[in-house]
């Protein structure tokens, strides 16, 4: 499964990968840090450390130099943080699948029933309903009514010096 933290981390749940090394499926993967090294095997970051939360940046800018494919032993998943990976990776589907789910945390029963936690052909019947649906011709007729009720909206709140957005705008 591939999964986007803030557009710059991707992971997969590969489980036979577990086994297998990675460098095979991602022929141009850095497996040694500059030096010639090989790359640490430990766990990089706390998953749901508070810090990461707060500014994931320095942990991306962390992964994609020290650690650009490493299995979570905590997490079970594969973490893949350089976009040639996560590309090669996301047109893999057949090797790289969806089907057990997309979160780290996968909320049980969820897997396989919405667009981004299926593959081919079930993932492309969804993705063919859900641009039918949202295409503009067939989102005409909620234009207007949508900048009506957001040009209300924005009135109510815009000559307040403080307002609750939620009750105030929504």
């Amino acid at each position: 499964m591939l999964q986007t933290i803030t557009g710059s981390v991707y992971w997969s749940s590969l489980h036979y990968l577990e086994e297998r090394s990675a460098t095979h499926l991602l022929p141009n993967l850095v497996t040694t840090n500059p030096e010639g090294a090989p790359l640490s095997k430990k766990e990089p970051i706390d998953l749901y450390s508070k810090e990461i939360d707060a500014n994931p940046f320095p942990m991306y800018a962390t992964l994609r130099e020290q650690y650009p494919c490493y299995w979570s032993e905590s997490a079970g998943i594969w973490f893949l943080s350089r976009y040639e990976d996560v590309v090669a990776a996301a047109v893999d589907w057949e090797r790289f699948s969806s089907l057990a789910g997309n979160l780290i945390d996968e909320i049980p029963g969820r897997s396989g029933g919405t667009l981004g936690s299926t593959d081919p052909p079930r993932h492309d019947r969804l993705r063919n309903l859900a641009n039918h649906a949202f295409a503009k011709k067939n989102l005409a007729h909620v234009g207007d009514y949508a900048e009506k009720m957001a040009t209300e909206a924005v009135a109510r709140c815009v000559n307040k010096t403080q307002f609750d957005f939620v009750a105030d705008f929504s």
